[in-house]
């Protein structure tokens, strides 16, 4: 049984810490743009380049708080003080990598966090790579702008009654759009393009997934189902893909991507920024191949060195496993949407239910979808 007096003081304490610090922000290269220049101009010449990448300097974060924090849990006496404290070593990691930017370190903490490629993956993004190519439709063209992606995203976020939530053009940040839970935003990067498909994908997956596991945790008693398991990670991008495939929207060149982080993080582990790009864009393009590099490199400042940030495995990864497991137990879906945990606790999840602790979500993705824009 929970002790559940003790596990409120544990939730309250780490919620402190937790809500004190960001990292995003400090992990992001202010020179994007004219390292990008620097890479294309290389190319464009025969030559190689890669970037030396510079960081907004971060602030002082709370580590010393999360030892005394982790040195007051029992890890041993329960699966809830298990997690925290796996929750609160990698958050010392990740602190440690956006305060020294060293390779070693941020190979070993995303290494320990989201896993290695292993050779299963690899061998079928390889063979999405190699076997399924881009369509001859051409592409909708991205006539849309950031700020146009904000007021579509805040109005489905408002119409679908998700309250205190706001989408906002944000820089730097590596990816295009993300969910920042913390904050309760929708994050668009500055300058971005998208087109009309572009978007309805974007809203099954960043809004129908990360925003609804999120606000339906909020709803259990016990917040893990809100901050989010460890290891989650996989399951929660997995399913967001796998709610693309369902919805229609995963497209060729989507799928191609998300293979393409793969190769990439395989091939950053003992390479540098230009082979993994100069491998990718053979199959990529430049511009794709570019970002994705840029993630696999993610908090590099010498790109020459070797050394992978291996988070963005989980795309495919989660989606192959996701799709797997709701092949054989579609009843699970719905659980799913309960919070943010992965497929290896869905048996806890399920006893948890049983007991009357947790609850089924009170939203599902289908309000997400339904809505008209």
């Amino acid at each position: 049984m929970l002790d559940l007096h003790r596990l409120q003081l544990i939730e309250a304490g780490w919620e402190d810490i937790e809500t004190s610090y960001r990292l995003a922000p400090y992990n992001a290269p202010l020179n994007r743009v004219e390292e990008r220049q620097k890479v294309f101009e290389a190319q464009r010449n025969g030559q190689s380049y890669n970037p030396q990448f510079v960081y907004t300097p971060p602030p002082k974060y709370p580590a010393q708080s999360i030892r005394e924090f982790m040195a007051k849990l029992e890890p041993q006496e329960s699966w809830v003080e298990k997690l925290y404290y796996e929750k609160a070593r990698n958050a010392l990691l990740a602190i440690q990598c956006v305060q020294d930017h060293v390779p070693s370190v941020i190979t070993g903490m995303s290494c320990l966090a989201y896993g290695l490629p292993g050779w299963d993956l690899l061998t079928e993004a390889r063979r999405i790579l190699a076997q399924v190519h881009p369509t001859d439709t051409p592409d909708q063209p991205k006539t849309l702008s950031a700020e146009d992606a904000i007021a579509w995203m805040q109005s489905v976020l408002d119409q679908s009654s998700i309250q205190e939530w706001r989408a906002i053009v944000f820089e730097p940040m590596s990816a295009k759009m993300s969910v920042n839970r913390l904050d309760k935003e929708v994050k668009i990067r500055k300058g971005v393009t998208f087109s009309p498909s572009d978007l309805h994908r974007l809203v099954v997956h960043e809004i129908g997934v990360h925003v609804l596991r999120y606000e339906n945790g909020a709803q259990q008693p016990i917040r893990l189902f809100q901050s989010g398991f460890t290891k989650y990670l996989s399951t929660e991008e997995g399913l967001a893909v796998y709610g693309e495939a369902q919805a229609g929207l995963l497209e060729t060149p989507t799928l191609r991507k998300y293979a393409g982080r793969v190769i990439a993080a395989h091939l950053a582990l003992n390479h540098p920024f230009s082979h993994v790009f100069e491998t990718l864009a053979t199959d990529l393009g430049p511009e794709v191949a570019f970002g994705i590099t840029v993630r696999a490199k993610r908090g590099f400042t010498d790109t020459t060195q070797p050394g992978a940030h291996t988070k963005d495995i989980v795309y495919l990864q989660g989606y192959l496993a996701v799709k797997a497991h709701l092949e054989q137990q579609p009843d699970d879906y719905p659980l799913l949407f309960a919070g943010k945990f992965g497929l290896r606790h869905i048996p806890l999840v399920r006893s948890l239910v049983e007991q009357g602790t947790v609850t089924f979500p009170p939203i599902l993705p289908d309000r997400i979808t339904a809505v008209q824009v």
